[in-house]
């Protein structure tokens, strides 16, 4: 057993922490390659199979809790934390007439990031051979999408089955104005697959201590996410490769905590100024530049329509609650107010209500304050950058392989920084 400095003790099980470990690199490994993922399941017969990977979470959860409790009589403090908040916001939408099932798909929406938040110590440990697994998955996803623009078209993309949530699709076909397609690669959208290399491929540039190398990985990632016409990921990437240009100089921290609370600013003001300001009836759509419809349509109705989810004076107070929009949406009553917000702080705010800033500054205080220069650190400020830069114009929480990492960066701010 090993001590820490926040007075609790980490039982350390090899065999055991290899498996849960392990658990969570297969957990990952199901949202790089989802969509042929899916597909095989489906042509196989057995769609539902793919749902296990959410009992492998709850499982791995569950046993690291109560691990925590039956070893040292005390609760894993992490876990308990983020299940009280999520089970706090959960009766709140139940008070605020959100339909169970629909309460119950929010809370499953945010199991990722717990999942993460609980195997924290376990990756943590064993960090260096996440990086090297990430960059694996970034070769992958690279590859995935090459291939994709070679074959224009995956038999897995577009093809819709029944499962036990009704009819959904292994893999999302559509295309953008001019009907230029957007590549998902292995993954089930463009967006999760722009996601997916954004994050391996910031992983990857981590692994090497050259310059160039690290040049030469930003050029195929960006090679690869300007495939998938995920605008927003480019712009990010950008913002990454020149902040990986002082990776080994002591600007790097002072850079980064620019970086990130400007974006953090700017994820909060944009859609908070363009509601209030009315700026999408303001500006005629036929005078938004073409590189600006997406976001237009933004502020013209998406971010609207989610700020009026909130109908009631309280909800400006306490939120609507979990499962009251995205996704969670198609499954209740709302289905006809389905929004999928766009926005990182839209979501969080309709879902937490003012709490929402609490739970996005904290983590972003706590370890932009830090002077460590480790992998882990300089990693979980990576991961700040692309949740507040792609949070922008995208609902990063509801893709699970970023919520998944995220859990970890919020545990990183729980726990501090500690020898491994």
């Amino acid at each position: 057993m090993k001590k820490l400095d926040y007075g609790l003790v980490y039982d350390k099980n090899e065999v055991g922490d290899s498996l849960l470990f392990w658990g969570f690199i297969g957990l990952l490994t199901t949202f790089v390659i989802e969509g042929p993922l899916r597909y095989g399941l489906v042509t196989s017969g057995f769609p539902n199979a793919l749902y296990l990977r959410d009992a492998v979470a709850v499982i791995s959860i569950a046993f690291i809790f109560f691990r925590s409790l039956l070893t040292r009589g005390w609760i894993e403090p992490n876990i308990a934390f983020v299940f009280c908040i999520l089970l706090f916001h959960f009766l709140l939408g139940l008070f605020f007439d959100v339909p169970l099932f629909q309460a119950l798909f929010g809370f499953k929406i945010f199991v990722p990031l717990v999942f993460g938040v609980a195997v924290y110590r376990i990756v943590e440990r064993r960090f260096s051979l996440l990086l090297s697994i990430l960059a694996f998955f970034f070769l992958i996803s690279v590859l995935g999408i090459f291939a994709n623009y070679a074959v224009q078209k995956f038999p897995w993309e577009g093809a819709i089955y029944e499962t036990a949530f009704g009819m959904v699709s292994g893999s999302r076909e559509w295309w953008i104005s001019g009907g230029i397609r957007r590549l998902p690669g292995l993954a089930r959208a463009s967006f999760d697959a722009a996601m997916i290399v954004g994050i391996s491929g910031f992983s990857c540039m981590l692994l090497f201590k050259h310059l160039l190398l690290r040049l030469s990985v930003a050029a195929i990632a960006l090679t690869a996410i300007f495939l998938t016409t995920s605008k927003g990921m480019i712009q990010v990437f950008l913002i990454i490769t020149l902040w990986m240009l002082f990776k080994n100089k002591l600007g790097l921290l002072p850079m980064a905590r620019l970086i990130v609370f400007a974006l953090l600013v700017l994820a909060v003001a944009l859609p908070s100024l363009a509601v209030f300001f009315d700026i999408g009836n303001a500006v005629m759509e036929q005078d938004v530049p073409f590189l600006l419809t997406s976001l237009w349509d933004r502020f013209s109705w998406m971010w609207p329509k989610a700020f009026d989810l909130m109908t009631e004076p309280e909800n400006y107070i306490l939120g609507n609650g979990l499962g009251s929009i995205g996704t969670s949406q198609l499954y209740g009553q709302d289905y006809r107010q389905l929004n999928a917000a766009d926005n990182i702080f839209v979501f969080t705010f309709v879902t937490f209500g003012p709490l929402s800033l609490l739970y996005l500054c904290y983590p972003t205080w706590r370890i932009l304050r830090s002077t460590d220069r480790s992998d882990v650190t300089i990693w979980c400020i990576g991961l700040l950058i692309i949740c507040y830069a792609y949070g922008l114009t995208t609902n990063m929480l509801e893709q699970p392989f970023f919520s998944t990492l995220l859990g970890i960066v919020f545990a990183r701010a729980f726990t501090g920084e500690h020898p491994s």
